[in-house]
């Protein structure tokens, strides 16, 4: 794998129209007033050296890459592959590009994949290097050491920076990290930090395998930051944000464990490092929060684009706040919908009192006043208003949540729509999926229609690419060749023990999807061409040729024959995007040297 991998020094930044990491905060948690404003990252990776042995990480710096550029919603990634990592080079990226883009309200991450290396000073301590593609173990000058990592640092004025080195080694300017139990306001984790994550220390060696197409760091940190390490378990709360201490947390325990599934029994300890005093504690906000927070709103996820995640039926996420309990005193999230139907909920003008402390000038503002001025004092609940009722359904008419109609009818037991609010909720709860129902006397075709369609031909799915999927979220299957095995069977119950679902062995149409789409967001490229296919074809999700592109060009630019052979039909025939039948066939004649089924019939046909 490393012995084909390309050099590359190429900067990848957020388009024009998407917020920055900042302001996009404000979607997830509490935002501008946390002072950031933009998130920067410098990958690097090697994989192919000289005088070191070839590593099978080549796929790792894209993987970050793309997870940062793509689910963590950073602005600005530059990647630095290969032979053209020198200390030269990334000296030059970090004193002179850097240096000037990072500002005092921004955040950043720098992370290296490749081998590390430990020198005996005169008096017997440690210095850490990193080596480069052609260094030799004698060259430490063609190494980047830790002083020099120490020296770039202090050029950057940057609020929070995170270190994150998938390297074995020891020898650091820092102090190991003592841990925290997370007992810390969003607030005073925003203060300023600097940390190092290490994956190992000098007698160790990094641990990379086939199987998961790289470092079982690198594998584990992308799990734990995606929501993994977000759990309720352990020391930490469930609040959609992993910080530092979490992802340490996590990662210990994922790579034992992925270590063992691959038979090593040397382990490597991964290791949090202070450089200097820590006031705040880098955090990421995981990509589980930001699908929980879209599915909260009514959408359905298809995947994540710069930061943002992407409904099947195109809808805008809300911003979702922070704010006070008055009560209490405890911060809480919400979006201005959703505190909007708690405040009305109450049995008291304290959640009304609390909707408008928190949102004086909202779209539901004024509806939050008229509810207040019409209060019941003795029944504790608005009277039924005819404004308050028509705007009231109107905030909730496309919604697909059962309990938002249970609440109408709550609120407005003789209101206008209350026949219709009823077979809402009828419909809601009578199946999983919501049904096609009358809106207005007018028949409509709901996203949710479209999308029980697509999840009928999701038994369509070819068998091998589940497995695939299986196997890249770590539950083994020996021969992925799209027979159901009964190593097929353990990992489905596996992963059926893992979503707190019944222990089949049989996955349910759902349960294919998700196995899939998990898999996709994680990096492997399997499962990447059936997430396109599954969107081309509308076997699963809803058809979208144009997310369908998206999917197949990721796993095409990590070979994967299938993509191409998939993408090439999607740029023949315009599907998803302009036609391009020179680039169709380029990707048809990498599908044939790779002998896939069908590729040189199609490429004949050009």
């Amino acid at each position: 794998m490393g012995s084909g991998a390309l050099a590359l020094d190429q900067s990848f930044e957020k388009p024009g129209g998407f917020d920055d990491w900042g302001r996009q905060l404000q979607y997830f948690v509490q935002g501008n007033e946390l002072g950031f404003r933009r998130s920067y990252a410098l990958v690097i990776g090697i994989s192919r050296f000289e005088h070191f042995s070839t590593l099978p990480t080549a796929s790792d710096p894209i993987r970050m890459k793309d997870f940062l550029l793509d689910e963590a919603g950073f602005d600005y990634v530059h990647l630095l592959t290969e032979e053209d990592v020198t200390p030269q080079r990334v000296n030059q990226l970090m004193v002179d590009d850097f240096r000037q883009r990072v500002g005092p309200e921004d955040r950043m991450v720098f992370y290296w994949s490749g081998h590390g290396h430990t020198q005996l000073d005169r008096l017997g301590g440690r210095l850490g290097y990193l080596p480069v593609a052609a260094a030799k173990p004698s060259q430490l000058s063609q190494m980047i050491s830790m002083k020099n990592l120490t020296d770039w640092d202090s050029h950057i004025k940057a609020k929070q920076v995170l270190y994150l080195l998938d390297s074995c080694f020891s020898g650091f300017a820092g102090t190991v990290s003592k841990s925290s139990t997370r007992d810390i306001t969003l607030a005073q984790m925003a203060r300023p930090s600097r940390h190092i994550i290490t994956a190992g220390t000098y007698e160790q060696e990094t641990i990379a395998t086939e199987r998961i197409a790289g470092s079982v760091f690198t594998y584990a940190v992308l799990e734990a930051i995606r929501g993994s390490a977000d759990t309720e378990s352990g020391r930490f709360d469930r609040d959609g944000l992993v910080t530092v201490n979490e992802i340490e947390d996590y990662v210990k325990k994922r790579v034992k464990q992925l270590a063992d599934a691959a038979g090593w029994r040397r382990p490597i300890t991964p290791q949090v490092w202070d450089m200097g005093a820590n006031d705040g504690e880098f955090f990421f906000v995981s990509t589980n929060r930001k699908q929980e927070t879209l599915a909260m709103q009514g959408g359905q996820f298809v995947g994540m684009e710069y930061g943002i995640p992407k409904s099947s039926d195109g809808r805008a996420i809300r911003p979702v706040h922070m704010g006070q309990d008055p009560e209490t005193g405890d911060e809480w999230a919400f979006d201005e919908q959703s505190l909007f139907l708690q405040a009305v909920l109450t049995s008291s003008s304290v959640g009304l009192e609390r909707y408008l402390a928190n949102f004086p000038d909202s779209d539901y503002s004024d509806l939050a006043r008229n509810a207040y001025r019409t209060l019941d004092f003795v029944g504790g609940r608005p009277r039924d208003d005819a404004d308050t009722d028509t705007l009231f359904w109107e905030s909730i008419r496309a919604s697909v949540l059962p309990a938002e109609f249970q609440l109408y009818l709550d609120l407005f037991p003789g209101g206008a729509y209350r026949d219709l609010a009823k077979a809402r909720l009828s419909a809601l709860e009578r199946a999983e999926e919501v049904q096609e129902f009358l809106l207005g006397g007018q028949p409509m075709a709901t996203h949710a229609r479209l999308r029980l369609d697509a999840l009928n031909k999701a038994d369509e799915l070819p068998l091998e690419f589940v497995q695939y999927g299986l196997i890249a979220l770590g539950y083994p299957i020996d021969d992925p060749a799209g027979v159901m095995t009964s190593q097929t069977r353990r990992a489905a119950r596996a992963y059926q023990a893992s979503v707190g679902a019944e222990q089949t062995g049989v996955l349910t149409p759902w349960q294919r999807v998700d196995v899939v789409l998990k898999a996709a967001q994680i990096g492997d490229d399997h499962a990447e061409t059936a997430a396109g296919i599954m969107m081309a074809e509308g076997m699963g999700l809803p058809k979208n040729e144009t997310l369908a592109r998206k999917w197949l060009e990721r796993a095409a630019r990590k070979g994967n024959g299938y993509a191409q052979a998939n993408l090439a039909i999607l740029y023949r025939d315009g599907r998803g995007g302009d036609a391009d039948s020179e680039r169709a066939r380029t990707l048809l004649q990498q599908a044939v040297d790779q002998d896939i089924p069908g590729a040189g019939d199609l490429l004949e046909t050009l």
